[in-house]
């Protein structure tokens, strides 16, 4: 009999230990995996919320300087062509002017 306990604790207490040991064993190594999980998913949800704003960030000023630049060469060319014909028209203007008054003095003096 003495023996028969003694295997009998001895198994029982094996076997306590091998699921104690099991158990700790699957506790950890789900929380490693659940911790590992949460944090691949924070960043990857991190790194998808940044890109997608940088994105729209320089997607914004593209169209920004894009426009920027199309009114400031809108405006150049308004302007040039503005002058053009400023300094053409007054050319003109100048030498038409300057005849008339040559040919009313011209006769009016003869």
């Amino acid at each position: 009999m003495y023996y028969y306990y003694y295997y009998y604790y001895y198994f029982y207490y094996y076997y306590y230990f091998y699921y104690y040991y099991y158990y700790c064993y699957y506790y950890y190594y789900y929380y490693y995996y659940y911790y590992y999980y949460y944090y691949y998913y924070y960043y990857y949800y991190y790194y998808y919320y940044y890109y997608y704003y940088y994105y729209y960030y320089y997607y914004y000023y593209f169209y920004y300087f894009y426009y920027y630049y199309y009114f400031y060469y809108y405006y150049y060319y308004y302007y040039y062509y503005y002058y053009y014909y400023y300094y053409y028209y007054s050319y003109y203007y100048y030498y038409y002017y300057y005849y008339y008054y040559y040919y009313y003095y011209y006769y009016n003096f003869y």
